[in-house]
């Protein structure tokens, strides 16, 4: 626009988020946090956007780092510590699926702040569909598939990296695509 000055390649870059398909939240230090599946390049981006409406992104997903990161994030989750957490979803050729933490107060270098407190393995489900922390810490979550049955699962994980699946679907009960709510402030 006319008058304005130029967009900087990190300003550009940060632009390149497209598709959010959760709702972004509100951190406790007044900015708005989200993630967005898709960007330019790359398998997704977590951005932060500030009271000044400056749009910032903290990580961005690829696939060079999806072995430890993840790739095409879903939904992020406020946690009790002030801190993000958040799932991937991975593709169907590489499993990349995780759980991953952001602390938005980091001043981690490349990384960005995010922490992967765990990396689905075969047998554990795949796709997760987001995580909600209960009143014991732990995080809990479904995936849409993957587990026992391949048809998806419940699991419980500590922000340590326990993870344990406390429900395996299976028959005409299956493929889940929510996650764990939180109803009169019970936990399931």
């Amino acid at each position: 626009q006319k008058g304005q000055p130029p967009l900087t390649p990190e300003q550009i870059d940060d632009l390149a988020a497209a598709y959010p398909v959760s709702a972004p939240l509100l951190g406790r230090d007044g900015n708005i946090y989200g993630v967005t599946p898709t960007s330019n390049p790359g398998g997704g981006v977590l951005y932060r956007l500030n009271s000044g409406h400056v749009l910032k992104c903290l990580h961005r997903f690829k696939s060079t780092g999806a072995a430890t990161h993840g790739l095409y994030p879903s939904t992020l989750t406020l946690g009790s510590d002030g801190s993000f957490y958040g799932t991937t979803q991975g593709d169907d050729r590489a499993r990349w699926e995780t759980v991953f933490q952001l602390n938005p107060h980091s001043t981690a270098g490349a990384a960005g702040g995010i922490n992967t407190i765990y990396q689905f393995k075969p047998g554990d489900g795949a796709f997760p569909n987001g995580v909600i922390q209960g009143v014991d810490g732990a995080l809990y979550g479904t995936t849409y598939a993957g587990g026992p049955s391949a048809r998806g699962v419940v699991f419980r994980l500590t922000l340590g990296g326990q993870y344990k699946i406390l429900h395996a679907f299976g028959g005409n009960a299956g493929n889940p695509v929510v996650g764990v709510v939180k109803v009169l402030q019970h936990d399931f």
